[in-house]
């Protein structure tokens, strides 16, 4: 009996040794599983504050482009009143110039109507003098004072004021 005990504590011993193995071998597969674990864990943070920063560069980003969109609305919008603008003054500026030009040919006119009046109260003083001369009718050295008799510069001075 004595020997049978030996036996069934040696065949437990050896059990308890193997029990003992497997206990250290699947300490071993937990302990590399916790490192995988806490390797991916690790990874996963990692990712995730990546992917957080990148999601704060992309709503920066995001802002970045906006605001240069609304600029560059900013600037055609600027572009387009200053180019209205700038029509608008010339517009202005082309018909000043139009009733300058107005004004000028409306003067000129007048300059140019008196000068003839004047030249045919001329003709018609010289006409006069002649149908005079022919009737033997005593004629005045002098001409008259009239504007028809207002000498060339003066003319030309008055014309070109």
């Amino acid at each position: 009996k004595l020997r049978q005990s030996e036996i069934t504590i040696e065949n437990a011993n050896q059990e308890l040794d193997k029990l003992r193995e497997e206990v250290k071998l699947l300490k071993g597969i937990i302990e590399q599983k916790d490192k995988t674990i806490n390797t991916l864990q690790t990874e996963n943070e990692t990712l995730r504050s990546t992917n957080e920063e990148t999601q704060a560069t992309n709503i920066q980003l995001a802002a970045e482009v906006e605001h240069i969109r609304n600029r560059n609305i900013n600037l055609r919008q600027e572009r387009h009143v200053n180019c209205n603008n700038f029509i608008g003054s010339q517009q202005e500026h082309i018909e000043d110039l139009q009733r300058s030009i107005r004004v000028k040919e409306e003067s000129d006119h007048v300059f140019c109507n008196q000068r003839i009046n004047r030249l045919e109260n001329r003709i018609s003083y010289f006409e006069d003098r002649e149908r005079q001369r022919e009737h033997e009718i005593e004629l005045s050295p002098y001409f008259p004072r009239s504007d028809a008799f207002l000498g060339e510069q003066e003319f030309y001075q008055q014309f070109n004021h």
